[in-house]
């Protein structure tokens, strides 16, 4: 499953940056913005259930800049706080756990 994420996540990548140049003020404000964003999140807050999936993710950041940056320093609101979105990371990490309240509660970034 998180190898389809990935999959799907340089698919949304590739539309995205086949339409706009990263300065295009609309760029951030699109369907292929958005669709590129929810890849990626499905991503940052997949479950891992095994040792394998950990090594996945964690090659998958550190080999996409654009994903390793959002994990760096972006936040959603929950329960009208920020939490940074290194906290579900991890939490996601840990395998068996879920962050699913923590993503459904929170706006993105």
């Amino acid at each position: 499953m998180l190898t389809q994420l990935i999959e799907a996540y340089f698919e949304a990548q590739r539309i995205w940056e086949a339409r706009f140049d990263a300065d295009c003020q609309t760029a951030g404000h699109s369907p292929e913005w958005d669709a590129y964003e929810e890849a990626e999140d499905k991503i940052l807050y997949y479950p891992c259930e095994t040792m394998e999936d950990v090594r996945t993710k964690a090659q998958f950041l550190l080999g996409d800049d654009s994903a390793f940056d959002s994990l760096r320093t972006c936040a959603r609101v929950v329960d009208g706080e920020h939490v940074f979105t290194l906290t579900f990371f991890l939490q996601s990490m840990l395998t068996g756990s879920s962050v699913d309240k923590y993503v459904e509660s929170g706006e993105s970034r």
